[in-house]
C-alpha cells in the first residue's frame, strides 16, 4: 500500500476553490511569494507529528509520509481571475507589506516596546489571508453553509465579512509554515468549540474563527477594523511580549481536542541536496 502524502496538485482544469467556476486552474503559493520565497520544503500532515495522540486518520498512522516540494507549499486550485486578478494583484501586496513591517521590527537591534502599532489595509489583509486558506485542498469549493457568502465577500469590496466569524492575529517568530483548514477545536475545560482556519508563517499568524465571540485565546482581533472601506489604512496593535507557543492551536493536549482533515499541513524548509561533481572519464 502506497503511503498517504499531502495532496497539493490536482487536475489542470476543475472547479475554482474560491468562486466555484469550472475551467483552467492556476497555482497559488501559500503564503504569497513576497512573504515566503519558494524554496525546497518538506510538507507533512500536521497531526502526523503527534502519532501517539492520533486515534483515526482513515488508515494506519505508519502509512503517512511527507511530500518534498522544490517550490514551497502551493496548490493549483484557483482560476486566474481569483488568483492573479484579485488575490495576487489587489490583496497580497497589503499582506506582504504587513509581514515586512513586522519582520523589520523583529530584526531591529533597538529595544522594542511591549506593543507596537502598524499601518495596514485590514480589508485587503483579511481577504488575502482568507484567499490563501481557501486555495488549500483539491476540489474544495464547498466550505459549509456560508460558501457563497464568503465568495461574494472576497469579490465585492463593499461587503463586510460574513457574520459570526472573527479574524485573529498574533506575532509568530518561528520558521515553520502551518496551514490548517476546517480545524475543529474543542476546549474541554470550558466546553466550547470552534471551527478554525489557520495560517502561520514568519513573522505573523492568522486564524479565522467561527464563532469568534468566545474564542478565549489572548490574540488580537482584526474584525473591528474590517468595517471601513477596503482601501482604508488603519493603525492596528501587535504585542511583542505576549508570544504564543510555536504549536499553539495545532497541538492537542489534556485540555484541547483537535479534529483535523487532510488540509492541515506543516511546511518546513529543507537544505538543497548536495551536488557531486564527478571527474570525466578519459
Amino acid at each position: 500500500m502506497k503511503p498517504l502524502r499531502p495532496g497539493t496538485r490536482g487536475p489542470s482544469s476543475g472547479v475554482c476553490n474560491i468562486c466555484g467556476t469550472l475551467g483552467p486552474l492556476t497555482i497559488d503559493h501559500v503564503p504569497p511569494r513576497g512573504c515566503d520565497p519558494p524554496t525546497r520544503k518538506k510538507i507533512e500532515f500536521a497531526l502526523s507529528r503527534y502519532r501517539d495522540r492520533v486515534q483515526d486518520v482513515g488508515r494506519p498512522v505508519t502509512a503517512i509520509a511527507p511530500r518534498i516540494s522544490q517550490s514551497g507549499l502551493n496548490y493549483n486550485t484557483l482560476c486566474s481571475r481569483c488568483n492573479s486578478g484579485l488575490l495576487g494583484t489587489a490583496y497580497d501586496p497589503a499582506l506582504i507589506d504587513f509581514s515586512k513591517q513586522v519582520a523589520g521590527r523583529l530584526n531591529s537591534p533597538l529595544h522594542l516596546p511591549s506593543t507596537m502599532t502598524f499601518q495596514i489595509e485590514p480589508q485587503k489583509v483579511a481577504r488575502a489571508v482568507w484567499g490563501h486558506m481557501a486555495s488549500v485542498g483539491i476540489d474544495r469549493y464547498l466550505k459549509g453553509p456560508h460558501t457563497e457568502a464568503w465568495s461574494e465577500w472576497f469579490h465585492d469590496e463593499a461587503l463586510p465579512p460574513p457574520g459570526g466569524s472573527s479574524l485573529f492575529y498574533w506575532l509568530y517568530p518561528y520558521r515553520r509554515t502551518v496551514v490548517g483548514r476546517d480545524l475543529g477545536l474543542l476546549r474541554l475545560g470550558q466546553r466550547s468549540s470552534s471551527i478554525v482556519w489557520m495560517l502561520k508563517f514568519y513573522p505573523i499568524a492568522f486564524a479565522w474563527v467561527h464563532p469568534g465571540n468566545n474564542f478565549g485565546y489572548p490574540l488580537h482581533d482584526m474584525t473591528p477594523y474590517l468595517l471601513n472601506g477596503v482601501r482604508s489604512a488603519q493603525q492596528i496593535p501587535l504585542s511583542f511580549r505576549r508570544i504564543l507557543h510555536e504549536e499553539a492551536l495545532e497541538r492537542p493536549d489534556t485540555s484541547l481536542m483537535i479534529m483535523a482533515g487532510r488540509e492541515n499541513v506543516i511546511s518546513t524548509s529543507m537544505p538543497m541536496p548536495a551536488v557531486v561533481l564527478r571527474p570525466k572519464r578519459r
